[in-house]
């Protein structure tokens, strides 16, 4: 699958195909768009106490939310979760491929996981993308939300790039949106959101294993 370029991109958020809300042409590049922080992070609250994302009780014990306008500092070696401040949605034939911004590592910071936006995720309402972010410089950073202004509620105040993402269209539609998989359990998130592992693991405890698989053998 070849990536789209700037002008395939446009044409499919016109035609509805994909959403990219708010899109603004100075950050749409040859072929990837460049995405930013939003203001809503996660934060460990202690580091002493071990994190078992398979228990349910383990997020509220471990990790504390904030809403944060103002610049915030990243110490050295800080894990977090941030979110994007645009929204994305796509129909069933398109993706979107996530890209660390270099401009973001070569200050210190790094993602842990970069993957993808599946097909016919945000269908029914746009989500904003979780970013599992550290820094791993020997020193902190200094990262900005962005903020819409207040008294107009339409300025935007332009912060941090985080990411680039690129576009894709598969072969064919998928038989089952994401946004209609039962097993979805990001397909609905407004704002950064800490793991969901447990969700669908509890579903599957009771999966008995065919008698011909290889992992009996």
């Amino acid at each position: 699958m070849s990536y789209l370029n700037a002008r395939q991109m446009k044409e499919r958020i016109i035609e509805k195909h994909l959403l990219i809300d708010p899109y603004c042409e100075i950050f749409q590049g040859p072929n990837l768009y460049y995405c930013h922080l939003g203001n809503s992070f996660i934060f460990p609250k202690r580091l002493d106490v071990p994190f078992d994302p398979m228990n349910p009780q383990e997020n509220e014990k471990n990790f504390v939310k904030k809403y944060i306008t103002e610049p915030i500092v990243i110490e050295s070696n800080q894990f977090f979760l941030a979110e994007t401040f645009e929204f994305f949605a796509t129909d069933d034939i398109t993706i979107i491929r996530l890209f660390n911004s270099s401009s973001l590592a070569r200050a210190g910071i790094s993602h842990c996981a970069i993957g993808m936006i599946n097909p016919g995720c945000g269908k029914y309402n746009p989500v904003r993308l979780t970013l599992e972010l550290v820094n791993h410089a020997p020193y902190p950073i200094i990262l900005h939300p962005t903020c819409i202004e207040k008294e107009t509620r339409q300025v935007i105040h332009w912060g941090t790039e985080v990411l680039k993402i690129g576009v894709q269209v598969i072969a064919e539609k998928v038989s089952q949106s994401y946004s209609d998989w039962s097993e979805a359990i990001y397909h609905e998130d407004q704002e950064v959101s800490s793991s969901k592992m447990h969700q669908r693991f509890l579903k599957a405890n009771n999966f008995i294993i065919p008698t011909e698989s290889v992992v009996l053998k």
